[in-house]
């Protein structure tokens, strides 16, 4: 008894050989794209290449453009001087904390901040502004005797629990 041999399916020889032609055909198409792609390419390079010789762009250097500085050396913001802002000499603008202000305050507290007024040098105190509804009715202008370091004013003035802010009397210009 012979043993039975398994018998495989073969595909049949006229697919292989299609597949195969048809992948030879395929590189041949691309080798044969690539060499023309790179004939035209090389062919406008060297017509490009001819007619500028001939028009003369190629023979006539062209002009070098460098840039000349208009300073001798540029500005920067380090450089520039920071405008100090001006202000009225001796007087301040201190600003009440809400429901404290001079008119809002016990006669005895006005009396003690009247005292300290005096030992800073203020002269005098007026409302910065008339209206007396107005969101600024807590600010009022004070006169302070001359020759005084308002930095240090400043600083005791804000140190009373009554006032919320002090600063100077700046000047503003429209430019």
């Amino acid at each position: 008894m012979d043993p039975e041999i398994p018998v495989q399916e073969e595909k049949p020889q006229g697919f292989i050989s299609k597949l195969e032609n048809y992948f030879n055909a395929l590189s041949q198409i691309n080798k044969t794209g690539i060499i023309i792609i790179f004939i035209i390419i090389g062919a406008l390079m060297l017509w490009f290449s001819i007619s500028s010789i001939i028009n003369g762009k190629l023979s006539q250097s062209s002009p070098i453009i460098t840039p000349t500085p208009t300073a001798s050396r540029l500005v920067t913001p380090t450089d520039m001087p920071i405008p100090t802002p001006e202000f009225v000499q001796n007087e301040l603008i201190v600003k009440y904390k809400m429901g404290m202000g001079p008119d809002e305050i016990s006669k005895e507290r006005k009396t003690e901040i009247g005292k300290v007024y005096k030992e800073l040098g203020v002269i005098s105190e007026k409302r910065a502004f008339e209206a007396s509804n107005s969101a600024f009715k807590n600010y009022y202008l004070l006169n302070l005797k001359t020759k005084l370091k308002l930095e240090e004013v400043m600083l005791e003035l804000k140190a009373l629990p009554e006032i919320e802010n002090v600063e100077k009397n700046y000047i503003n210009r429209a430019n």
